[in-house]
């Protein structure tokens, strides 16, 4: 099963779906695109069949995510929207025919093809597939508006035709715009009985989209400087994220800067009157990052997928937490981290390789900035843990190594981010120097003992009853 084209085609159905209105309404997609349950058996046959064996005949959605597939339209206007369209969501184009060459062309072996409906208007390509029904796999649109008696026409001749079996797939292809699907598998197209016995059963209950917990730290001073980078990395998770899949819960941790006080109290009004799912915390001091954290671990249940962030990344990529969640149930790994687009020096010279269909990074340690972390390796942790005041997310990471887990960067063809950090003022730069110095050294000894086995990786938490911790209402 070809697990990165399922993967790459879902994600670029999704984009897809977004920015379909932006694109026009006079293009829309046909049902293979628009039904997310077809990318079932999809994964299963572009897993028989190659690549290069992919043909659409006019230029819709359908092969649109599918990266080498031939488009086969005469007319110039609408292949310049489609070579834009693909241009846009970052899709290989393969290559653009005319019907005449494609008539004249042949195609060695089977082959998988996309067929919008109106097989019976187009003489020429009826009698080019005719010739090779044994070896085609086809996908019919059955049901485009106008055309349906000329659609019902072609299934009831491959219905009597003794080269394949046509399987109707209505009943769970149904799109949003009345359309549904039909498969013809041909004798000797290669596909296996079992393949074939899986879409005539159709596919498995859709199980709810993955969720996580989204943990937000803020601490702003007028001193850091850092409350613009708050407004950046909010109203980024606001375009980006579904505050209704993915819950979020801010904790301020003793920000003191005015700015940041007014623009979280506008900011969670707007995203609750949208019926977000937000909580607002907050610490009178700042008692650093690791303990604010663990104030909100501890209170989220056990068997949650958490991403701990910071308040200086800006996303550029819609829905990228379901990204990093799927990855981690898919391949077991522990830790999952964004990298940001200008943070060159992370992971240099380490290859993007393909794990579970998606491109990631195998690394040994991830920063925290913003770092999924699964359920099961959260239970084996307890909380965070820090020698001093900072360098918590290297310890996360040997902890979670000791204890047989794999952390990687997310590669930024999957998702983008960009880290917005602004220039503080002296005196604090010099203070943070001077603290993660001091610290160093504890954290080297930490890590020797965990490396060496001499200390457990798990640590409770360990909460004050007297830290001023409450919930802010709006």
């Amino acid at each position: 099963m070809n697990h990165a084209f399922s993967h790459g085609f879902l994600r670029a159905l999704d984009r897809t779906r977004v920015l379909l209105n932006d694109f026009g309404k006079t293009f829309q997609p046909v049902s293979m695109a628009t039904s997310a349950q077809t990318a079932a058996f999809l994964q299963t046959l572009v897993g028989t069949l190659g690549e290069h064996r992919i043909i659409e005949t006019g230029c819709g959605f359908s092969s649109a995510v599918l990266p080498g597939a031939t488009h086969v339209e005469n007319n110039p206007d609408y292949e310049l929207r489609v070579r834009s369209w693909l241009a846009r969501i970052g899709v290989p184009e393969g290559s653009f025919s005319g019907y005449a060459a494609f008539h004249d062309s042949n195609v060695d072996g089977a082959f998988l093809l996309f067929l919008d409906g109106d097989l019976a208007l187009r003489g020429h390509t009826q009698a080019w597939l005719q010739e090779k029904l044994d070896r085609a796999v086809v996908l019919i649109d059955d049901a485009q508006a106008g055309t349906f008696f000329q659609v019902q026409a072609v299934l009831d001749a491959l219905m009597a035709d003794p080269r394949g079996r046509l399987i109707d797939c209505a009943e769970w292809t149904r799109d949003e715009y009345g359309r549904s699907a039909s498969l013809w598998i041909g004798d000797a197209s290669g596909v296996p009985r079992e393949v074939i016995e899986e879409i005539v059963a159709g596919p498995p209950a859709i199980t709810p989209p993955l969720g996580a917990n989204l943990l937000l730290c803020v601490n702003d001073t007028p001193e850091n400087g850092r409350w613009e980078c708050t407004v950046r990395a909010l109203t980024s998770i606001g375009i980006t994220v579904d505050l209704q899949q993915h819950p979020l819960w801010i904790i301020d941790n003793g920000s003191t800067c005015p700015n940041t006080a007014r623009f979280l109290d506008v900011w969670c009004r707007d995203q609750l009157s949208q019926n977000a799912r937000l909580r607002v915390f907050r610490l009178p001091q700042n008692l650093y990052a690791t303990y604010a954290f663990n104030r909100l671990l501890a209170m989220t249940p056990p068997g949650d997928y958490v991403i701990r962030m910071e308040n200086d990344i800006e996303f550029h990529s819609l829905d990228w937490p379901t990204t990093l969640v799927r990855f981690l149930a898919l391949s077991g790994f522990g830790l999952v981290s964004t990298k940001p687009l200008d943070l060159t020096s992370k992971a240099l010279g380490i290859p993007a390789v393909d794990v579970c269909g998606t491109r990631v990074q195998v690394v040994d340690e991830v920063p925290g900035y913003c770092t999924a972390i699964g359920p099961s390796l959260r239970l084996e942790l307890g909380s965070l843990f820090s020698v001093g005041q900072y360098i918590e997310d290297v310890l996360t990471s040997k902890r979670a190594m000791s204890l047989g887990y794999r952390a990687a960067y997310i590669d930024s063809s999957e998702v983008r981010c960009f880290h917005v950090d602004r220039v503080a003022s002296d005196s604090y730069l010099s203070w943070k120097v001077q603290a993660v110095a001091a610290e160093k050294q504890a954290m080297h000894d930490a890590l020797a003992e965990w490396a060496g086995g001499g200390r457990s990786p798990y640590i409770p938490f360990q909460i004050r009853d007297d830290d001023g911790f409450h919930e802010l209402r709006f």
